[in-house]
């Protein structure tokens, strides 16, 4: 695969996660190192030092396009502060919007309806019971 700055990542980044025969085919060679010719050596060399040289490119082009992209966010004013600031408002909207929080708010309500009824109706029989003690006659019967 040649690399091109288009298709670099095509070119280089393997879309198959490593899997456990990878893993194992790994420790082979490098248990079976002593019974590797002197030209399977070499071809492995070779081909780590392309492997590195590729993952140089890779960062190169990837710091590029990360100052790229801090140059872009400063024409825009966009500063890391703003950004938090637009991501904490997007995520409250977002906790606002969910069904979750929309009935917990909605049992918190109707919870304070009725404990706001409850405390008005315990008033109401307290102030009775005051008003029934300051009447000379209720006093008398007691």
């Amino acid at each position: 695969c040649e690399p091109k700055s288009q298709d670099l990542a095509k070119c280089f980044l393997d879309s198959e996660p490593l899997r456990e025969a990878d893993e194992d085919a790994a420790s082979e060679v490098h248990l079976n190192n002593s019974t590797m010719t002197e030209e399977e050596r070499e071809e492995i060399q070779q081909e780590l030092v392309k492997l590195e040289e590729e993952i140089g490119t890779l960062k190169q082009v990837l710091s590029s396009k990360e100052k790229q992209q801090a140059e872009l966010r400063q024409k825009l004013g966009i500063t890391p502060l703003s950004e938090l600031k637009n991501n904490f408002s997007r995520s409250w909207h977002d906790v606002q919007t969910s069904v979750a929080f929309k009935k917990t708010s909605e049992t918190f309500s109707t919870a304070g309806q009725k404990t706001s009824a409850a405390f008005s109706t315990f008033g109401s029989a307290i102030t009775r019971k005051l008003g029934d003690m300051r009447k000379p006659e209720a006093n008398v019967l007691c």
